[in-house]
This record gives C-alpha cells, sequence and structure tokens, in this order.
C-alpha cells in the first residue's frame, strides 16, 4: 500500500520552527517517504484514534500492457472491464453493513465486521480504473477485496448482485480475491 494522506503525530522535547523541523525530518527520512506539511494539534491528539474516517483510493491499468512507471502503483487488468456492472454492484456495497465476506483474515481480533461504507465510486479515466472508498473504518484488506471482487464482476466473472449475496453470507470464501497492493493508496484522514 502507498498513502498520499498519511497523517502522523508526535510530541517535541523542545519547540522547533515547522520549516526547519519540516527539513530535518525528510533529511532523516528514505527517499520514498516525505514529510510535506506539519501543523500543530491539540494535546489530546492523536493520529490514529481521532480520526472519524478515510478515503483510499485504488488504481487499476486497464490494458494489455502496464507502462513501466505506474507498475509499481498500478494493478494490471488485461480483459477488457465493464464499468457499468462494476458501479451497479459498488452501489449495493455503500452503507452501514457486516464486511465479513471482504476481510482477508477472519480470526484478526476486531471489534466486530460492521462497518459504514460511505462511498464507493468506479471510474475511468482511459485505460486507468479508480475506485474511490470512504469509510469510518475499514476491516484488514478490505478495500483491496472490494476492489478484488469488483474486478471479477467487471470482467463478467460474477454478477453485480452478487454483492448482496456475499454480504449476507458474512464469511469469507474464495469468491472474493484480494486485490495487489500495488494498487492501493491511503488517499485522506478525516478528522
Amino acid at each position: 500500500m502507498h498513502a498520499a494522506g498519511q497523517v502522523a503525530h508526535f510530541a517535541l522535547a523542545r519547540p522547533a520552527t515547522p520549516a526547519k523541523l519540516l527539513l530535518g525530518l525528510n533529511a532523516l527520512l528514505d527517499d520514498d517517504i516525505r514529510v510535506l506539511a506539519l501543523r500543530p494539534a491539540r494535546a489530546d491528539f492523536h493520529a490514529r484514534f481521532s480520526a472519524t474516517g478515510k478515503e483510499y483510493r485504488y488504481f487499476i491499468w486497464n490494458d494489455a500492457v502496464l507502462p513501466p512507471p505506474v507498475r509499481a502503483y498500478r494493478w494490471l487488468v488485461r480483459p477488457p472491464l465493464d464499468l457499468g456492472a462494476m458501479q451497479r454492484a459498488a452501489a449495493k456495497l455503500v452503507g452501514r453493513r457486516d464486511f465479513a465476506a471482504f476481510t482477508a483474515n477472519p480470526n484478526r481480533a476486531v471489534d466486530g465486521t460492521v462497518r459504514h461504507l460511505r462511498a464507493l465510486h468506479v471510474s475511468r479515466r482511459g485505460r486507468e480504473v479508480v475506485l474511490r472508498v470512504r469509510g469510518d473504518g475499514f476491516l484488514y484488506k478490505m478495500v483491496r477485496s472490494l476492489a478484488g471482487f469488483l474486478v471479477r464482476v467487471g470482467v463478467g466473472e460474477l454478477p453485480p448482485e452478487s454483492a448482496r449475496t456475499l454480504l449476507a453470507a458474512q464469511q469469507r470464501t474464495a469468491v472474493v480475491p484480494t486485490a495487489p497492493p500495488q494498487g492501493l493508496f491511503l488517499w485522506r484522514v478525516f478528522y
């Protein structure tokens, strides 16, 4: 997974200007990681526990050949995708639902498998298909599982209506594949 909108918090032992701190942090980080902005936060702020929701985006390259510059950031799906079928299936997944069928590790300890999926948009621009997924929280590999399921619908292996059947079953099966990590981005965290 990649992150365009990751948020972190920390406390400083002594004051520092944001500009100087930004330069110092980026000098210490690996070249693949960059701090883009710094903001003061309340003392009780926690990057994980203060979040009210997240948006993930999953990128699919729908063509015969994946261009090398995007190979680490896109899932190559060669067969043509039926965007309408994917959109119909996505609409059936939106809402407060039990997503047990869309978690890759059903034995992982969590506080239930009900989540509120606020939006699941499927769009195309040229050869790129983008899934925009917003919710109050996500289960382990849930977004990648949603992507894998929607691609199966898009290539005609499953009907859009199978979304309801999977949700009702509340059990993970091989019907829902986990999409590869390359296409997944944490896009934004809401507070």
